[in-house]
Order: structure tokens, then sequence, then C-alpha cells
């Protein structure tokens, strides 16, 4: 088993081989791996969220399926909160429960979730 040093001395390494995979689109589902580990999702070439999963394939569905609610698509979830805020304001003090059952959120989180993000 490795220990923390040696696992952290790995990462640069893990990093090179990470940035020189393709990358895949919402398109590309039957090329992503059923396997787990972690995965990134980009814009412009500078990474905007990071999340780690027993089935990446799996994982990356759920972010995009009609059916996931706030805690199975957190992407999706947190872009719609900010386009909200944008247009809304503040939703300090709104959980994300509530949150989800506002229909204009509602709705701006379905369509993060249909355009994959």
């Amino acid at each position: 088993m490795n220990t923390f040093e040696e696992t952290i001395s790995q990462m640069p390494s893990l990093l090179v081989e990470l940035m020189k995979k393709p990358l895949l689109n919402r398109l590309d589902i039957g090329k992503i791996p059923p396997r787990k580990g972690i995965y990134v999702f980009v814009e412009n070439n500078c990474p905007i969220y990071v999340g780690r999963s027993k089935n990446i394939r799996n994982r990356f569905d759920q972010h995009c399926r009609n059916s996931s609610d706030h805690n199975s698509a957190p992407f999706a979830f947190n872009l719609a909160k900010e386009k909200y805020e944008n247009k809304f304001g503040s939703t300090k003090g709104t959980s994300r429960k509530e949150l989800s059952i506002i229909p204009a959120f509602s709705e701006l989180f379905d369509n993060k979730k249909k355009t994959g993000f």
C-alpha cells in the first residue's frame, strides 16, 4: 500500500498523463470508461468541475439525465443556481431542496441538464 507521500509524488506524472487524454462530450458517452476514477469538466481549456466516481460513465450520465435531482447533477445545479442568482438575486438561506422546487429555478436546472451544461 502506498504511503500518502508516495501517492502525492505520483501526481505530477498522472496530471501529464491526464492532459494527454482526448476531451469528450456528452455525445461521446460510449467512449467513457465504465470504471472508477476522476473526471474533469473543462471549458475553454480550464477545469471548472472535478468529480470522482466508482463508474465514470454512469456518473457522467447522471449529470445530464432529466430525472436527476440536485444531488445527482450537482454541476448542472450549480450552473442553474448561478444563472438564477444573476437574474433574481441571492439564494442565501435557501436550501438546495427548496430551491429545486421554485419553478423559475427548476426550468433553469432542467435546461442545464438537457443542454449538457
